[in-house]
């Protein structure tokens, strides 16, 4: 099948200047590579389900994808294998007849538009000759496709969906919010409906861990640097602490204590009232409605409701019962 063709549009300076950066930390480039790449290479851009590459087809181009993703897939049967998933800032070609010498096995399709620098590889070649680093260059992006083709071996030899996903996360993408489930399922070789479920089942345990910690934060913040003994303490000013909303301090309260903000707060400062009232040394220096006011409770009517609400008698029947015990 013949190959592609592109109008040879030079790109903008500064995005080419990023693809000399990354190709210059493979290996440093002379200033001649870097004006010959400069002036061979173009820009492609590439609507959403356009290919940059059929299977048959001549590889006749190397890519530097600058924005969007690619996948290259071949059909096994009925279905339709992904062998590759690319994303901003990789390296796209065939790894088979990636230097236009054979018909290459798999396709590649934009999955999103994109906009990529490309090089024709009969350049390419030229560049082999005449820059030695170029083969460095070309060296280490072949690793990272190699890599890249283990770390997918890997994955088909995994039973099990959980792990083949939890590998995926680990080792092949830091982009995965950019990439649509069903072409990391196929990539997978799993279905879609399947991941999603891993996905719901991980968030679930991911909220819940994060409630544990936020509990811990939020405990570990009231007791030990007893902020509930400010009588104008808002919710406001502890969800900040904690680094949630006040909606979300409140739906955690509410989720796993049943309570209110004051309710959760009234609860240490009534626990701090009971110490208190449990000593005798206590009793002998101040009244137990000053206690109240010590504690944080704003009136003497809010210390004794709250006190009867949680303990379910006033605070002398409290005395009282304490001194029986």
């Amino acid at each position: 099948m013949p190959s592609r063709y592109y109008p040879h549009t030079k790109p903008k300076t500064h995005i080419l200047n990023g693809v000399l950066a990354t190709l210059n930390s493979f290996s440093p480039m002379s200033g001649g590579l870097e004006q010959a790449f400069r002036d061979k290479s173009f820009e492609v851009a590439l609507t959403k389900g356009n290919y940059l590459l059929k299977q048959g087809e001549i590889s006749n181009y190397l890519y530097f994808l600058i924005s969007g993703i690619v996948a290259g897939y071949r059909n096994n049967g009925k279905e339709r294998l992904t062998t590759f998933i690319s994303v901003s800032g990789d390296f796209v070609s065939a790894i088979d007849g990636m230097y236009g010498s054979t018909p290459v096995e798999d396709s590649m399709v934009a999955e999103s538009d994109c906009y990529l620098i490309a090089l024709r590889t009969e350049h390419l070649l030229d560049f082999f000759d005449t820059f030695p680093e170029m083969n460095i260059i070309m060296r280490k992006v072949l690793e990272t496709y190699y890599r890249v083709a283990h770390q997918r071996s890997v994955i088909m030899r995994m039973g099990n969906a959980k792990e083949k996903y939890a590998y995926y996360l680990q080792n092949l993408t830091s982009n995965i919010e950019d990439i649509p489930l069903p072409l990391v399922a196929s990539f997978l070789d799993i279905k879609t409906a399947t991941l999603k479920t891993i996905i719901r089942d991980q968030s679930k345990a991911g909220a819940v861990v994060s409630d544990i910690e936020n509990l811990y934060k939020l405990q570990n913040l009231i007791s030990t640097d007893q902020l509930f003994l400010e009588k104008k303490l808002r919710l406001k000013d502890i969800a900040q602490r904690v680094e949630l909303t006040p909606h979300e301090l409140s739906a955690l309260l509410n989720n796993h204590y049943r309570k209110s903000f004051a309710d959760f707060i009234n609860i240490f400062r009534i626990n701090y009232v009971k110490q208190k009232l449990r000593g005798s040394n206590e009793l002998q220096q101040l009244t137990i409605e000053a206690l109240g006011d010590q504690a944080g409770f704003s009136s003497k009517s809010t210390f004794f409701f709250a006190f009867k609400k949680h303990t379910g008698m006033s605070p002398l029947e409290y005395i009282k019962n304490n001194k029986a015990l």
